[in-house]
């Protein structure tokens, strides 16, 4: 992998500086990329499952190369072997498109792909176990002055190809919007970074022929510590199982007691999650494998091989 990327960010800083002072990035008309020319290439569409990914499994390089022909933005991964064009084809990874599930966990449990549903609530439910995202706590632990944070769990359907569901979908978010600044949570903003710098980076990579890969971290919100104190009650539909693992209840027997955690690590829907993860991301990337971050522009960090990274 050292010779994936060689950009570097001072090479990246300058050609920032150069765009800035109003001077053409390349000169002559050899050096323009003919993306008609590469749209036209053999295309193969490849169906892949996301695996999870912590930051300690992250490959060296980093990137997208977005082409919106046609049905809108598509993601695409291009692979080169050695110099000149490589003669393989270019795997292009169609979105799913998403559609609205049932609205409670109620309705999912009573309609007619419960089966589906459930599992697809288990698995979220053991991804939050397996994270530590929570503690369970007692209720009178619970200082009085705080204040509980909602939850919602959002259930989607992903459709595939012929229009059929491929995937059943469930994720548990926080409702941010009855946080408290200064209390539950302070600062928001989280650096990000520009399409002009994304556009500087990949023209570079496909102008020598460089490698691409795309990968995406699921669950990303789930690695990074949450340092403000919230508590959070589970949905009625939540149990506790014998070794302290929430779980849910799918048979619905009145279990008598509500389920109340405190945070460890941030979830979806918190008004800081976003800039916890990048925090985490960045720590991890400057100290852990000791990348250099460019100056002028945030996401954009070279590792000590020469290869660029855009997060």
């Amino acid at each position: 992998m050292d010779d994936v990327d060689s950009l570097s960010c001072d090479d990246f800083d300058h050609a920032t500086d150069q765009e800035e002072e109003g001077e053409p990035e390349h000169s002559g008309e050899s050096q323009r990329i003919n993306f008609e020319e590469v749209r036209r290439e053999p295309v193969r569409v490849v169906k892949k499952t996301p695996k999870s990914r912590t930051p300690g499994q992250m490959v060296n390089t980093l990137g997208s190369y977005w082409s919106g022909a046609g049905s809108g933005l598509r993601p695409i991964r291009r692979e080169t072997g050695g110099e000149g064009r490589s003669n393989q084809a270019t795997s292009i990874d169609l979105p799913l498109l998403v559609a609205d599930g049932p609205r409670t966990i109620t309705d999912a449990l009573d309609g007619p792909n419960h089966t589906m549903w459930i599992e697809a609530i288990n698995s979220e439910l053991m991804s939050l176990e397996g994270h530590k995202t929570w503690s369970v706590v007692e209720e009178r632990k619970i200082p009085k002055d705080a204040r509980a944070i909602s939850l919602r769990m959002v259930l989607q359907e992903k459709i595939g190809e012929e229009r059929k569901v491929a995937r059943y979908k469930a994720r548990l978010m926080a409702h941010g919007f009855r946080q408290r600044e200064g209390i539950d949570y302070t600062k928001t903003y989280s650096s990000t970074i520009s399409f002009a710098a994304i556009r500087t980076v990949l023209s570079r990579a496909a102008m020598e022929n460089k490698e691409i890969v795309q990968l995406d971290i699921v669950t990303a919100f789930l690695e990074s510590n949450v340092e403000e104190e919230l508590y959070l009650p589970l949905p009625k539909e939540f149990g506790l199982a014998n070794n302290g693992n929430v779980i849910l209840n799918s048979n619905r027997i009145d279990l008598g007691v509500s389920v109340t955690v405190r945070l460890n690590q941030s979830l979806y829907g918190l008004k800081q999650a976003g800039r916890n993860w990048y925090n985490t991301l960045e720590s991890y990337f400057t100290k852990a494998m000791h990348m250099r971050a460019s100056k002028s522009e945030a996401g954009i960090y070279t590792t000590p091989t020469g290869a660029t990274i855009i997060a």
